[in-house]
């Protein structure tokens, strides 16, 4: 019993790196070369280089923020296709439900932003109806279903997306 959990949680563990990995780095690779091979437009922004490292620092430190408080809790998990156990609803979380795909999609303005590459805008604009779709139609009916009316009450205190400002 205890090395078929084991081996569960691991390829859980491993799925979610993968796709993680996929999401994050490897389409965004794939873009740019497109970008490159087509010979498609590099926009220079004034100032953009800087403002898309600070947008890239500023989402990594969240990632590693919110999965650190995942993993020190274990209350949650932080891979997307394994149903969470708890709700984490203090810190950055009573401002949005979503801190790490919002993250994700700071991240690919900002990969956009210093290197100017129009696949990387297209990417980032892809990257929020996909993952609006995803958290729409797959993680909350999970979420419902596994914890109940403490979601839906936490739904309907804290934003999906974006802080409400006060």
């Amino acid at each position: 019993m205890f090395m078929k959990q084991l081996f569960s949680s691991i390829s859980l563990a491993l799925t979610g790196w993968f796709l993680t990995f996929l999401f994050w780095f490897f389409f965004p690779y794939i873009f740019v070369h497109i970008n490159i091979y087509f010979d498609l437009p590099k926009f220079y922004i004034p100032y953009g280089a800087i403002l898309g490292v600070i947008l890239i620092v500023i989402s990594v430190l969240v990632v590693i923020y919110c999965s650190f408080k995942h993993y020190k809790t274990g209350r949650a998990t932080v891979v997307p296709i394994q149903n969470a156990k708890e709700l984490i609803v203090n810190d950055i979380y009573q401002y949005t439900r979503n801190p790490i795909y919002l993250a994700a999609i700071v991240t690919f303005l900002g990969l956009f932003l210093y290197t100017g590459y129009l696949t990387l805008f297209i990417y980032f604009l892809l990257s929020i109806p996909a993952l609006h779709w995803y958290v729409v139609f797959v993680e909350e009916p999970e979420c419902r279903k596994s914890l109940g009316g403490k979601y839906i009450q936490y739904c309907n205190k804290v934003p999906r997306w974006l802080p409400r400002l006060h």
